[in-house]
């Protein structure tokens, strides 16, 4: 590739192959900076993919707002009313899209922010909704936030991804072929297990989202204090050796990923105290050598937070999901 990717040659490590802090910010430059929690044990259902009857989205009305457009989307995941907003160019036309899969917490939407506003200038509209229990959605809060959780809690989440993702691929100002995920944190997890389970998924971006099973991170969030790293390669090499000592427990991402048939990148900071990257970066390099297109991005310097507003991310993160994204719908 070309643009953004030469730019970002001299600030950041990039490796060809193919979950995440947990507090956002208010507009759509959110990740997180807490530790990932939640552990699963088992396979995703096929269930997943469930029936459009239960899965009704119902719209208000477009709002031209200067220089992108708004529409109100509210859609049914488990019987359960979601609500979310769809950013749009401010022209007509059918476009691609991304859906929004938030970090662990009570999260709401998005606002219009410098994510939302670099996605709809590049012609790709954003869709981002309240988590369940959140703002105008309702049921519970959080599932698969409980350092209990199982694989009920996860697919729980998993589930409001492919029905948010149902419904915007139902709106006529969308491209249906060209709609994908750009999750941050938490959804390192989430984003696996619905990708997995509906055919419909174009393309996924993860930041700052694990690759390694939820016990390993927990771990590793322990002996870091969930803050990042000094950069000390001493210190990186004893954290390898306390994990390889640990060994993989919980839920583990991987069966999930070896399913995926479509493009996908994941954005790193080397010094993540949230996640370990060295060890999400060997998996990725491990489905890579199976054939899968996925890619990776490692920030030098940089933390867990690549996409908050303070301290401020590395300006290349923004350009590097956008050029990645505007490359698959090409």
């Amino acid at each position: 590739m070309t643009g953004v990717w030469a730019l970002a040659a001299a600030a950041v490590v990039i490796a060809a192959v193919g979950c995440t802090g947990d507090d956002e910010t208010g507009d759509a430059t959110a990740t997180s900076t807490g530790a990932i929690t939640g552990h699963v044990d088992t396979t995703v259902s096929t269930e997943a993919a469930a029936t459009s009857e239960s899965r009704s989205a119902s719209t208000g009305t477009v709002r031209a707002l200067g220089d992108h457009r708004e529409l109100d989307l509210r859609f049914t995941s488990d019987a359960t009313s979601l609500g979310g907003t769809l950013f749009l160019p401010a022209d007509g036309g059918r476009y691609p899209a991304v859906v929004w899969v938030h970090a662990s917490g009570p999260q709401q939407r998005l606002h219009y922010g410098d994510m939302a506003k670099a996605l709809v200038d590049a012609r790709v509209a954003l869709f981002s909704y309240d988590k369940r229990g959140v703002g105008e959605s309702g049921g519970d809060c959080c599932p698969a936030d409980d350092e209990n959780a199982g694989e009920a809690e996860f697919t729980q989440q998993a589930d409001d991804a492919i029905a948010a993702l149902e419904a915007v691929r139902s709106q006529p100002q969308i491209d249906p072929a060209h709609v994908g995920y750009l999750g941050v944190s938490q959804a390192g997890w989430i984003v696996p297990i619905a990708t997995a389970g509906s055919p419909d998924v174009a393309f996924d971006v993860v930041v700052s989202g694990a690759t390694v099973t939820t016990g390993e991170e927990h771990l590793y969030s322990q002996l870091t204090g969930d803050t990042d790293l000094s950069g000390d390669p001493a210190q990186r090499q004893e954290l390898s050796r306390q994990l390889a000592e640990h060994g993989p427990s919980g839920f583990d991402p991987k069966p999930y990923l070896a399913q995926v048939g479509v493009p996908g990148l994941w954005l790193f900071g080397s010094v993540d105290g949230s996640i370990p990257t060295v060890q999400s970066e060997a998996v990725l390099d491990e489905l890579k050598a199976t054939g899968k297109r996925f890619s990776y991005v490692v920030f030098d310097g940089a933390g867990h937070g690549l996409l908050d507003v303070r301290p401020p991310p590395p300006p290349e993160v923004i350009p590097t999901i956008v050029e990645w994204v505007t490359e698959q719908i090409r």
